[in-house]
């Protein structure tokens, strides 16, 4: 597998910290420390590998409250960064404290970044849900908008020869319409045939309800 230039980089980077860290750590401190050193030490390195896996993982999607699962760790892994140098410095003598500590800093940053996880995979599963949703929605808008100008049609028509040629057209509405014939054409066609009946021209009222019934029924 190839390897891109930014990740190469970003390689270098990672292990020219750790190498750095390692090399200022053991002049400093040696290897004679009390366990909350390298308790402090381990839990450093834990932190910083969890942040660089995590971009080989598809995650980016994944947040919590808006916040993304690798602003988490990353956030964690400064946090860790800063407590461990604290007890490098101090290395006390009791393990206990550093190591409680560091296990309850650990501890919540994994409850976050999997309750992250959790509801980023929700997410994704819910998008395509939400997609489907939206497409239903949108096959029946010209189904909507057309049955709803019909019913207002019916309503404000007084002369009852024209509400009776109404009526006629929205029962075969109600009763024909096939469901692939959601599309703009059908409340195109309802349109025309709106604008014949409020001219009162019987010609032009015939050929529009013949167009339109044509439509819903071939």
């Amino acid at each position: 597998m190839k390897i891109s230039t930014t990740r190469k980089l970003w390689i270098a980077i990672h292990i020219i910290f750790l190498v750095t860290f390692n090399i200022v750590f053991f002049l400093l401190k040696g290897t004679d420390n009390p366990a909350s050193v390298w308790i402090s030490y381990g839990a450093i390195h834990l932190a910083y590998i969890m942040v660089w896996c995590i971009r080989f993982f598809r995650l980016r999607e994944a947040s919590l409250f808006g916040i993304s699962s690798v602003i988490i760790m990353q956030g964690y892994c400064w946090l860790q960064f800063i407590v461990g140098i604290l007890f490098i410095v101090a290395a006390p003598e009791d393990w206990k404290f550093a190591f409680i500590v560091q296990l309850i800093m650990f501890s919540i940053c994994m409850i976050m970044f999997l309750l992250a996880t959790i509801a980023g995979k929700h997410a994704r599963d819910g998008k395509p849900m939400l997609d489907e949703l939206m497409a239903d929605a949108m096959k029946t808008d010209y189904v909507k908008l057309t049955k709803t100008s019909l019913d207002i049609l019916q309503r404000s028509t007084l002369d009852m020869e024209l509400k009776n040629q109404v009526t006629d057209v929205i029962d075969i509405f109600n009763t024909d319409l096939p469901s692939e014939k959601n599309t703009k054409k059908l409340q195109d066609l309802a349109t025309a045939f709106s604008s014949a009946i409020g001219g009162k021209n019987q010609e032009a009222i015939e050929k529009a309800k013949t167009d339109f019934v044509s439509y819903i029924r071939n």
